[in-house]
C-alpha cells in the first residue's frame, strides 16, 4: 500500500506503520499514516490499533485473517485513496505541495473551507468505521450523532443557517450555545440508580414518559423528529416521590414509618432510604424513621433486602405486602 510518484518535481509516498513504543495496556499498537513529500515526513493517527505480531511491516497492513483485521485493511485502503486524491487535487490546482499541507487537509484543518457540521459529519463517518473494529463503542458513536443533531438545531434556531464556518466560532458562539442547551434541552433527564444509568424519555407509542436503562438499549435510530420538554417539567421533581427509577401514577405517595433495629440504626442514619426520611425516635434498641414516598416495587425490594434488621410499622397495607413476600420466600425453603 505504497505510492511513489513524481509530478511537478514532487516526490510523494504514503505508507502505514505501527508505533510499538506506544502500545495500549491491551498490547495493541497504534497504526499511523506516514506521508512524505520531497523529503518532508509527517505522521497522523488513523485511530486504529493492532497487535504488533498481526502487522505486516513490508506490506503496510494487517495479516487480514480475522474480520477485525479485514476491516482495518479496508479502512487503510480508503485512507490511502483519500490522501492520494488530496495530493492529486493540489497538483491539478497548481498549489505548492507539502506533507504538512496534505495532513492538514486530511484532518479537516483548513478553516477557510471547513464548516462545523461538515467537520462533525466527517468525524462521525470516520468513527463509524472504527466501531466496526469493535475497539470503539456504539454508545459513544450515538452520543456523537446526538451532539451533531443538537448543533444543527442550534444553528437553525439561533442563526437560521444549516452550517457555519469554523472561523466564525468564538466565545460568544459558545456562550450562546450553552444558554440554548440550558433552556431548550435541559440536561436533567438522566438518573444514576444502583450503578446503572437511566434516561427519562417521551414514549410516542404510549404518549407518556418512560424510563430506560442506557446499557439495555440494543438499537438507536437518529431521526429528524424533535421533542421539547415542557417548560415547567423537572426530572428531579418527577422522581421526588419515588425511591428509585420505578414510577407509577397509580401508587400514591404516603407516610411510611420504618423501625430499624440496633446495628442497622447507624446505617439508616448515614444512608437514608429517601430524601424525605427523618428520625422520629431512637431509644438504643430501635429507631423509628418517617418517610413520605410511593411504595413502588423497587422500594419494596429494598426493604426486603434488609431482612429482619428493619420492620414496617405503617401503613398496614405496606406491612401486609411485605408479609406476603416473606411468606412466599418461606414456602420456598420450608421443606429444607
Amino acid at each position: 500500500m505504497k505510492a511513489d510518484k513524481k509530478a511537478s518535481k514532487n516526490t510523494f509516498s504514503v505508507i502505514f506503520v505501527i508505533q510499538k513504543g506506544k502500545c495500549r495496556p491491551d498490547g495493541k499498537a497504534p497504526i499511523v499514516a506516514r506521508i512524505t513529500v520531497n523529503g518532508e515526513m509527517v505522521h497522523f493517527s488513523t485511530k486504529m490499533y493492532i497487535e504488533p505480531e498481526r502487522w505486516l511491516p513490508l506490506e503496510y497492513k494487517t495479516k487480514g485473517q480475522t474480520h477485525e483485521e479485514q476491516v482495518i485493511n479496508s479502512t487503510l485502503f480508503d485512507f490511502h485513496a483519500t490522501i492520494k486524491r488530496k495530493y492529486n487535487d493540489m497538483i491539478y490546482r497548481g498549489e505548492v505541495i507539502t506533507a504538512s499541507k496534505i495532513k492538514s487537509s486530511i484532518l479537516c484543518q483548513d478553516e477557510r473551507s471547513m464548516t462545523l457540521i461538515a467537520l462533525c459529519n466527517k468525524y462521525i463517518e470516520d468513527y463509524e468505521k472504527l466501531v466496526l473494529t469493535q475497539d470503539y463503542g456504539q454508545e459513544s458513536f450515538f452520543r456523537y450523532k446526538v451532539c451533531r443533531n443538537r448543533l444543527q438545531e442550534f444553528l437553525r434556531d439561533e442563526f437560521k443557517v444549516s452550517d457555519l464556518p469554523l472561523q466564525d466560532i468564538n466565545k460568544r458562539f459558545l456562550d450562546n450555545l450553552y444558554l440554548w442547551l440550558r433552556s431548550a434541552h435541559r440536561l436533567n433527564n438522566k438518573k444514576l440508580f444502583e450503578n446503572r444509568w437511566y434516561v427519562l424519555a417521551h414514549n410516542i407509542h404510549y404518549n407518556d414518559y418512560r424510563i430506560y436503562g442506557l446499557d439495555r438499549i440494543e438499537d438507536l435510530e437518529i431521526t429528524t423528529d424533535t421533542f421539547k420538554l415542557p417548560k415547567d417539567f423537572s426530572a428531579s421533581d418527577y422522581f421526588s416521590n419515588y425511591y428509585g427509577i420505578i414510577s407509577d401514577s397509580n401508587i400514591k405517595p404516603e407516610r411510611i414509618v420504618i423501625r430499624a433495629y440496633r446495628d442497622h440504626i447507624p446505617y439508616m442514619n448515614s444512608l437514608p432510604l429517601h430524601h424525605s426520611q427523618r428520625l422520629l425516635e431512637d431509644n438504643g434498641e430501635y429507631a423509628d424513621f418517617e418517610l413520605f414516598l410511593a411504595p413502588t416495587f423497587d422500594f419494596i425490594m429494598r426493604l426486603l433486602s434488609a431482612g429482619a434488621m428493619i420492620e414496617v410499622i405503617s401503613p398496614l397495607s405496606l406491612r401486609k405486602t411485605l408479609k406476603g413476600w416473606v411468606s412466599d420466600m418461606y414456602n420456598l425453603y420450608k421443606n429444607d
